[in-house]
């Protein structure tokens, strides 16, 4: 899998069992192995020609060509770049379940096609899922979601919201966080759900606490 970081593993305490999927995706290996080969010919180049490409990537031409790629990559990788994972890792986890059932399904967002994973096991093994926001996805404070085409906006907002309809709990860092995504995804998000698990370095579990005002604070 081209997007996997070896290094990641020697963050996961021993005793955890990782279960690896392959994931084969032509255009991100392409993407890999571009990035490598500018940065060694930039390594290896004199100051006039690093000047020279600088100048070339900013034409409007190139800066079309990058847009066209941006839009066509947006709505194949739909919901995040993370989706070729979703099949394999469904397929691979589902066999896992039948062998050894769990208790619950735990999705740390993002990215996003974490909880579409979850949220489709949980349809074929009927184990619940909970989701775990650490940071604030299809909140529009990303470029990357203000940017893309309106009909992938609402189409991401439509998925998130399945997600919150058929999670058992949502977790989230602070309780700001979950006011906004209350507020954006009313209906679909249950306060009662909600749970606050700040990061182990800044503070303590709490419950949430349905406010009082009609909008973010």
């Amino acid at each position: 899998y081209e997007r996997f970081d070896s290094k990641l593993l020697t963050q996961v305490p021993w005793e955890t069992e990782i279960i690896p999927v392959e994931v084969r995706d032509p255009w991100l290996a392409f993407q890999a192995w571009r990035g490598k080969n500018l940065e060694k010919q930039l390594s290896d180049a004199s100051p006039n020609i690093i000047e020279r490409l600088r100048v070339a990537q900013h034409t409007s031409f190139r800066s079309k060509v990058r847009e066209f790629i941006r839009t066509a990559e947006a709505y194949y990788y739909f919901p995040d770049f993370a989706k070729p994972w979703i099949r394999p890792a469904v397929q691979r986890t589902s066999e896992m379940m039948a062998k050894n059932p769990h208790q619950v399904l735990w999705a740390t967002i993002g990215p996003v096609s974490a909880g579409v994973v979850a949220q489709q096991i949980s349809e074929v093994t009927k184990i619940p899922y909970v989701l775990d926001f650490r940071d604030p996805w299809e909140l529009y404070y990303y470029e990357s979601e203000t940017v893309r085409p309106k009909g992938l906006t609402c189409a991401a907002q439509r998925t998130l919201y399945s997600l919150f309809e058929g999670a058992l709990s949502v977790v989230f860092l602070f309780s700001r966080m979950a006011e906004c995504y209350l507020q954006a995804y009313q209906g679909a998000l249950d306060p009662a759900k909600i749970h606050i698990i700040p990061n182990g370095y800044e503070g303590e579990i709490e419950e949430f606490r349905i406010p009082e005002c009609t909008r973010c604070t």
